[in-house]
């Protein structure tokens, strides 16, 4: 699937794009990971929705130059920990700790929808980010049953 949104100009192109590219690309491999390895039906649909809402923005983003992403160490730490983590979330300290994360994650894409930086990804962005927060406050009810 091709990305809908282009730029006329590398000038125009949000330079926090290739850092969240690198993000969501992370984050969608490890969704499907831990959702294909997951014995809970309802967590392991939680855990596709995850990996497909990852996956889909990617695919809305447009492409990123191969260049290296600036780097922050917040979007750093967040790619890390998808990177990183294989191990299997089946006990409420592992969902907690996830939560953990998605609460990060959530944190920096607001204030980088803040930031007014992402030019026509704006949307795209915001989309996602209501998403995410959507699933996130589900994963979190599940964490107090």
């Amino acid at each position: 699937m091709q990305s809908q949104l282009t730029y006329t100009s590398p000038a125009e192109r949000p330079h926090h794009l290739p850092a969240l590219q690198q993000l969501l690309n992370a984050a969608e491999h490890y969704f499907r990971h831990q959702a294909r390895h997951n014995q809970s039906s309802n967590l392991r649909r939680q855990l596709t929705l995850l990996q497909q809402l990852h996956q889909h923005t990617v695919l809305l983003l447009p492409a990123a130059p191969e260049a290296a992403a600036p780097q922050d160490s917040r979007i750093v730490a967040l790619r890390q920990f998808y990177l990183a983590t294989e191990q299997e979330i089946n006990s409420p300290a592992a969902l907690a700790q996830l939560r953990l994360q998605l609460n990060k994650q959530l944190q920096w894409q607001k204030k980088l929808l803040r930031s007014q930086q992402l030019g026509p990804c704006h949307t795209v962005l915001l989309h996602f980010t209501a998403s995410l927060q959507m699933a996130a406050d589900q994963l979190a009810l599940r964490l107090h049953h």
